[in-house]
Order: C-alpha cells, then structure tokens, then sequence
C-alpha cells in the first residue's frame, strides 16, 4: 500500500471521526449545561428559602423590640416576668427556625451558598440573626432580606442575559461583599 493510498484512506474515514467527535462534544455541553441548571436552580431555591425564613425570623424580632421597649418602661414585677417570658418564647422560636432552615438537607445561615452564571459567581452567606439579638436584629433581617431580594433580581436579569442593560438595581459592586461576589472559580 503506497502512502498515496494510506492517505486517501485516511482522508476518507477522516469526516466520519470528525463527525464522532462532534456528537461527543455536544452531548458533554448538554450534560454540564444540566449540572449548571440544576444547581442554578438549587442556589434560587435555597436563597428564596432564606427570604421566607427572614421574614418570618423579622416578624419575630419586631416582637422581641416591642417587648424590649416596654420593658423599658415598665414598673409592675409580674408584668415584667410575662414580658420576660413572652420575650424568651419569641426567641426559642427563632432558635427554632434556625435549626430548622435548611434547603435539601443544608443548613442556610452560617452557610456559603454560591452558584456561577454566565461566569460571574453569586454568593451569599446570611449570619444567624441572633448574633444581633442586642444590636438591631429587626434591622438586620430586613437588610438581609433586601439584599436577597436584589441578588435573586440580579440572578434572573442573568438568566435572560438582559443584566447589563438594568440601571433600576445595584451593581454586584455596590452590594455588600458578604452577599454577592463577582469572582470566578
């Protein structure tokens, strides 16, 4: 066989391999395109998630604020201890949620959760609003609970490729570091 004959082989079966390669390639891009979907979907969910449990943690701590300033103002002993004890329920309710905010078996503050899109990675990690129980825990849930709402806008406007174009929501920049971040892997 001269290598006139060999190459003409070659040149011949050569479309076939090419044509192979190509269905691989393209069956290997749907399977990471799934992965990313589902944890693109599992990122929303989580973070929605997050924003029920805030407001509900929120409508508590309005409670705990009201009972606070009452207390403040109160003189009666056994007015005091209903308060105190109203106060404390309220607050083993939050405890109770927070033990039991979790999205497919992970717990949701104190947690990273991030997701890349497109190539930008969002990331967010929501503290237990506990910590401030003394500092402005309303305050905090309701921030965090904003800035949720903005990521999973900023997380949609992504999705449709229309992000670039929104002047109406922060910039990743703008928002707070420990919600968003723009880096990449």
């Amino acid at each position: 066989m001269s290598n006139d004959d060999i190459l003409a082989t070659l040149k011949k079966h050569l479309p076939e391999v090419e044509e192979e390669s190509q269905v691989n390639l393209t069956k290997t891009q749907i399977h990471n395109f799934g992965e990313n979907m589902k944890g693109i979907n599992e990122f929303i969910g989580a973070a929605q998630t997050l924003v029920v449990n805030l407001n509900k943690i929120r409508n508590l701590a309005e409670k705990i604020q009201w009972i606070d300033d009452l207390l403040k103002q109160e003189e009666n002993t056994s007015t005091i201890q209903i308060l105190n004890t109203e106060r404390q329920t309220h607050i083993a309710n939050i405890k109770y949620m927070l033990e039991n905010s979790k999205f497919m078996g992970v717990g949701l503050f104190d947690t990273e959760l991030s997701c890349v899109i497109n190539g930008k990675r969002f990331s967010l990690n929501i503290e237990n609003p506990l910590h401030f129980i003394d500092d402005n825990m309303l305050e905090y849930c309701i921030l965090k609970n904003d800035e949720l709402n903005d990521l999973l806008l900023k997380v949609s406007q992504r999705l449709n490729g229309d992000d670039d174009n929104s002047s109406a929501v922060k910039e990743f920049d703008d928002l707070p570091s420990d919600i968003l971040s723009d880096k990449l892997f």
